[in-house]
């Protein structure tokens, strides 16, 4: 894992069985998911490809526990959603349609962020999040708990 994983990862393994945490980061992370227009493959991929009933579960009911991974990966694209929201301030619809537009950044070489995050996975989510940090820098990090509260 990345050095800026380890740590995160750390937090993540503490929140994933608090169902307070949990039952919210699934709301967050299912709200920007229509907000992005992810297709169900999409939304199963950025979370580490659960089963479709597992993911339909969480999506539907909700549960009051998940792997520490997938709080990860839900923590990443919420903070990277709302770095997106804090870049593109004054059109709140473009910081959604970014995901999935060609980019010529040097992560994405021309394809879209959604592929780059879907095809690298945990790694490729951390790498984007500390880009959009960087270019977001005027703000404070976006931590899993302020992730969780802020981006829905």
């Amino acid at each position: 894992m990345s050095e800026t994983i380890v740590p995160a990862y750390g937090r993540a393994e503490q929140l994933a069985s608090d169902p307070r945490v949990v039952r919210e980061a699934l709301r967050a992370y299912f709200a920007v998911a229509d907000r992005w227009q992810l297709k169900t493959d999409e939304g199963r991929r950025l979370l580490g490809a659960p089963s479709g009933s597992t993911y339909f579960t969480w999506k539907k009911k909700g549960v009051d526990s998940i792997s520490p991974d997938t709080l990860l990966r839900i923590s990443y694209v919420l903070g990277i959603a709302a770095f997106l929201r804090r870049l593109f301030s004054g059109a709140p619809e473009r910081a959604d349609e970014w995901m999935r537009r060609p980019n010529s950044g040097p992560l994405t070489r021309g394809g879209s962020a959604l592929e780059f995050v879907l095809d690298g996975g945990v790694v490729a989510l951390d790498e984007l999040h500390g880009l959009l940090q960087s270019d977001a820098s005027s703000g404070a990090p976006v931590t899993i708990e302020s992730a969780v509260h802020r981006s829905a």
